[in-house]
């Protein structure tokens, strides 16, 4: 049996509300309380799901859109959303037109669970597998139309080379990791490396962009 805590009220999708109330302390509350019911760590035949640090993308977050890094009116995509939490962040929080895609049934559920406060808004999460075509068109949406994609060491390679193949040049490639050293990726250029470290502990966000000389090979 899962624990769900009383879904979250947000007010208008900014950092702090009409009344001051601060979203990501209420998003984030909503998570840690999940996190002390359950020990997240979860792994099927295609991948493993172990939460995002919040804290660490919160603050990834505003410093890539601060200085221009990705465009928060376009497209973001978490390839394997596990329980929706980022995708309540980059969507609820920030206001960036946001997708979850997650394979496993069963998380897929609960995240349907979480999300539910943003049931009529732009977050939309499927259920399929992050690498086929067929999983975007159920929402209506071409992989190629996403301009940011994150990722947390979660089939990294597949949805790199996905990338590299399909993506337009530019797109923004968020690699989450609990290494300092970023992996190379054919046709994607690393841009940044943003240590990130809180009382949870340390973690890297490696930034790769699609280069610009890169071949776009339709499939």
């Amino acid at each position: 049996m899962w624990f769900v805590p009383q879904t979250p009220t947000f007010v208008n999708s900014v950092n702090v509300g009409v009344y001051g109330i601060n979203q990501f302390d209420t998003l984030k509350s909503y998570f840690d309380m999940l996190d002390y019911h359950k020990d997240y760590a979860y792994l099927n035949e295609i991948g493993s799901f172990i939460p995002s640090s919040l804290q660490h993308i919160n603050t990834a977050l505003e410093h890539i859109i601060n200085v221009g890094m990705i465009d928060p009116t376009k497209l973001f995509l978490d390839a394997g959303c596990g329980d929706g939490r980022i995708v309540a962040l980059t969507g609820g929080v920030h206001g960036i037109p946001s997708i979850g895609i997650e394979y496993d049934p069963l998380i897929f559920q609960q995240a349907k669970q979480h999300l539910k406060q943003w049931s009529n808004s732009h977050i939309k999460i499927v259920c399929g597998d992050f690498e086929k075509d067929a999983t975007y068109h159920k929402i209506g949406v071409h992989f190629e139309e996403i301009a940011t994609i994150f990722n947390y060491i979660n089939n990294v390679t597949t949805i790199a080379t996905k990338i590299a193949r399909q993506s337009p040049i530019g797109t923004c490639f968020l690699l989450y990791d609990s290494r300092a050293i970023a992996q190379s990726f054919s046709e994607l250029r690393l841009i940044e490396n943003i240590t990130l470290s809180d009382e949870s502990g340390v973690g890297y966000l490696h930034v790769y962009k699609k280069q610009e000389n890169s071949h776009i090979l339709r499939v």
